[in-house]
């Protein structure tokens, strides 16, 4: 994570892919939730040495991933009778539905409540104690 990540600092990843190095990436999260308003996510910047550097990410290690999905069914054995909380629909949301189990999704979804239509059997709270 770096808060104050530089245009020499994503110019230095575009080079270095373009120069045959793997990209690989913590999420695809767009943006962060912030008090104030999104503030640019790690997806957001994997995004752009992507762009400019003409290749996907070689890999997805954070939500949403099928790596990760694996690593839990890996540690738990059975995702069975699970369930994903998170606070993003974008990332949480749709590893819940990589994972083929419910989300709950706490607080406002401001900016992107529009996918909910994409994912099913999400709960939308404001709180744990919601939720019976």
């Amino acid at each position: 994570m770096n808060r104050n990540v530089s245009y020499e600092q994503v110019s230095a990843g575009i080079r270095a892919v373009r120069n045959n190095a793997r990209l690989i990436a913590t999420n695809r999260g767009e943006l962060l939730p912030s008090s104030t308003a999104p503030k640019l996510g790690a997806g957001g910047i994997a995004s752009m040495i992507e762009i400019s550097g003409g290749l996907k990410a070689w890999a997805i290690t954070g939500k949403p991933s099928d790596i990760l999905r694996d690593i839990l069914i890996d540690l738990v054995g059975s995702l069975w009778n699970s369930v994903f909380i998170g606070d993003k629909l974008s990332t949480d949301g749709e590893q819940a539905r990589i994972m083929g189990i419910p989300a709950i999704m706490m607080g406002k979804q401001s900016y992107d409540v529009t996918r909910k239509d994409n994912i099913m059997n999400v709960l939308f709270v404001n709180n744990l104690l919601e939720v019976s």
